[in-house]
C-alpha cells in the first residue's frame, strides 16, 4: 500500500498530532505499506514530525515515511492561490493510480486553489481519494466559506467509487450521511495515545505556584481546588466562562489556563484574558508552565490537579474530555454535541456536563446582544438556507427567554463585564446563583468524587488497534458503488445542519 497524506501544514499540535498518532498506528499494525508520503505547503516543523512519527521504530520502517513540501498547498494569505488546472496535473503525475490520497481538511477554506485541484481530480475518477474531515467551513467560518465559494465551480461534496470521507464524531457522520453520503462516509475517531501519567505532587505544584506565579496571578486562592483547562487562549474555547464559574462556586476554585494564543487571530483574546487574571478578575493562574519549573510543567499540572474544566464552544473530537479519563479526574465541561457517540463512555465517571450556565439578563445586555446577533445574521444570510435564517433569527428572539441569557452567548466585552460584577456585586451574585443552582450544586459535589481508572476502556475504544481496524474497512470499500447525490444539494443539507445559533456565536467575532 502507497499514501499520499496531505495536510497544509504539519505545525505542533491539532491535525498534525492526529496525523502523527494515525501514521504511527498504521506503521505498528499494517505490514504491506510500501510507502507514506506527507504532502505539506510549509517546512517549518516537518522534521519534527518525521522525528516523532519514526521514534522507536527500526530504521526499515521509519525509512518507508517520506516528506513533499509543495509550496501551493500551504495556507494563502490572498485571495489568489495556484492555478488549480495545474495544480491538478501536478500532482496527478507525482502520485499516481496505486496510491491512496489521504486528505486532511480537503475543504477548510483556507487554500480554496488546492480543494479546487482535488475536485478536479476527484472528478477525473482516476485515485481512491479518502477526505478526513475535521473541522467543516460551514460550521461558524463564514469567511472560510465565502473564500470557497468564490473559488470553486461546483460544491466539494463528489462521490463515487474512489471517493470516501473520514469524519472523528458522530454528529458529523450523521450530517454528512443525512445529505445522502450515508455510504460514503464513515466515522474514524482520532487515536489516543495513553502517555505515562507523571507522579502525582499536589503540595509541590501548591508550592511552585505561591513561589512563582501568585504574585503576578492575585486572585489566586491558596487553599482552593485547583481545576485544569489544558488548552490554548483562543476564542472558542470560551474561557471567561470558566472563570465565571469557578468564582460562583460556593465554594470557589482556582483556574488554570495552560497556553496562550499565538496566532494573529487570536492574540486579542489571549491578552484580554491574560490581563483578566493579572487584575483579580479570574481565580487561578495563567500559564503557569512558563516558569520553567519542572513541578508546574504540563504533565505534573494534569497529575496534580483537582478536576479538569472545559467550557469550549466547538470541537471537532475533544482530546480534553479523554484525557480527564486518562488522568483520573473529575470533569467538569459545557456539552457539545459531538460527545453524542461518547456518553456511554463517561457511564458513571465524576462528571457535570451543562449546556445552559445563565446570567440575569438585563434589558441593555438583551438588546445589545441581539443587535449584534441580527446584524451578524444579514451578513452571512445569502450563505445560509432561509429556514436556518428564519430559525436562527427565532433563536436570537428568546436569548433572554425566563430573565437569563447563557453567557456562551455573549460578546467577550460584555463576559469581562460580568466577571466584574461577579467580583465586586453581592446582589448580582446572588441572582446568577439562584438562576444556576442545580449546577453549582452538582458541580460542587463532582469534585469531591473519586475517579475510577479508565485506561482499558480508552485503549479499547480509541487505541491505535481500533484505529487501523476502522481505517482498514474505509480502505476495503474503495471501488464498491454507493449512490451520487448531487453535490448542491449535499452542501445545502449541510449548510442547514449547522445552520444554527450554536455554531454562530458573537465569540467568534470579537
Amino acid at each position: 500500500m502507497k499514501i499520499a497524506l496531505f495536510h497544509y501544514h504539519l505545525k505542533p499540535g491539532g491535525v498534525t498530532d492526529v496525523i502523527v498518532y494515525s501514521v504511527r498506528a498504521l506503521l505498528s499494525y499494517l505490514n504491506n505499506l510500501e510507502e507514506i508520503r506527507l504532502v505539506t505547503g510549509v517546512e517549518d516543523g516537518t522534521e519534527c514530525v518525521l522525528e516523532r512519527i519514526r521514534e522507536g521504530f527500526e530504521h526499515r520502517v521509519g525509512d518507508i515515511i517520506r516528506l513533499d513540501v509543495l509550496g501551493e498547498i500551504g495556507y494563502v494569505e490572498n485571495e489568489r492561490g495556484p492555478d488549480p488546472e495545474l495544480l491538478a496535473a501536478r500532482l496527478l503525475a507525482r502520485y499516481d493510480e496505486n496510491t491512496l490520497w489521504w486528505v486532511h481538511n480537503y475543504h477548510l477554506g483556507k487554500n480554496p486553489a488546492f480543494t479546487a485541484a482535488l475536485m478536479k481530480v476527484a472528478d477525473s475518477g482516476t485515485r481512491n481519494m479518502l477526505f478526513h474531515i475535521h473541522d467543516f467551513p460551514e460550521c461558524g467560518r463564514s469567511d472560510n466559506l465565502e473564500r470557497l465559494d468564490s473559488a470553486i465551480n461546483e460544491p466539494p461534496y463528489p462521490s463515487g467509487p474512489r471517493i470516501r470521507y473520514a469524519v472523528i464524531n458522530e454528529r458529523d457522520r450523521r450530517i454528512l450521511s443525512d445529505a445522502g453520503l450515508s455510504e460514503s462516509v464513515s466515522l474514524l475517531t482520532n487515536p489516543v495515545p495513553l502517555s505515562p501519567i507523571a507522579p502525582a505532587d499536589p503540595a509541590g505544584m501548591r508550592e511552585a505556584l505561591e513561589e512563582l506565579c501568585s504574585d503576578d496571578n492575585p486572585g489566586y486562592l491558596p487553599d482552593a481546588p485547583i481545576l485544569l483547562y489544558p488548552v490554548r487562549a483562543i476564542r472558542r474555547k470560551n474561557i471567561l466562562e470558566a472563570a465565571l464559574l469557578v468564582r460562583l462556586l460556593d465554594e470557589p476554585a482556582n483556574l488554570i489556563v495552560t497556553l496562550p494564543g499565538v496566532s494573529a487571530q487570536e492574540k486579542d483574546y489571549s491578552d484580554l484574558t491574560a490581563a483578566a487574571f493579572k487584575d483579580g478578575l479570574i481565580p487561578g493562574i495563567w500559564c503557569p508552565e512558563a516558569t520553567g519549573d519542572d513541578r508546574l510543567s504540563y504533565p505534573r499540572l494534569a497529575s496534580s490537579c483537582d478536576a479538569v474544566i472545559s467550557t469550549s464552544v466547538q470541537e471537532g473530537f475533544g482530546y480534553l474530555f479523554l484525557n480527564a479519563l486518562h488522568w483520573q479526574k473529575p470533569l467538569l465541561a459545557r456539552y457539545l454535541d459531538i460527545l453524542d457517540g461518547v456518553l456511554d463512555l463517561f457511564g458513571d465517571y465524576p462528571r457535570r456536563f451543562w449546556a445552559d450556565f445563565r446570567i440575569p439578563a438585563t434589558p441593555e445586555l438583551t438588546r445589545r446582544t441581539q443587535t449584534a446577533y441580527l446584524e451578524k445574521i444579514r451578513k452571512i444570510e445569502s450563505s445560509l438556507p432561509e429556514k436556518s435564517v428564519k430559525s436562527i433569527s427565532s433563536a436570537v428572539s428568546k436569548l433572554a427567554a425566563g430573565g437569563g441569557i447563557d453567557v456562551s452567548y455573549l460578546r467577550v466585552e460584555d463576559q469581562l463585564d460580568i466577571l466584574k460584577n461577579a467580583r465586586d456585586d453581592a446582589g448580582w451574585i446572588e441572582k446568577t446563583r439562584l438562576l444556576n443552582r442545580e449546577l453549582l450544586d452538582s458541580a460542587g459535589r463532582t469534585l469531591k468524587a473519586k475517579a475510577p481508572r479508565m485506561d482499558k476502556t480508552i485503549e479499547t475504544h480509541y487505541g491505535e488497534g481500533a484505529f487501523v481496524r476502522n481505517f482498514g474497512n474505509i480502505i476495503s470499500g474503495f471501488g464498491s458503488k454507493t449512490p451520487t447525490p448531487s453535490p448542491a444539494k449535499v452542501r445545502e443539507s449541510v449548510r442547514k445542519s449547522f445552520g444554527r445559533i450554536d455554531y454562530l456565536r458573537l465569540l467568534y467575532d470579537d
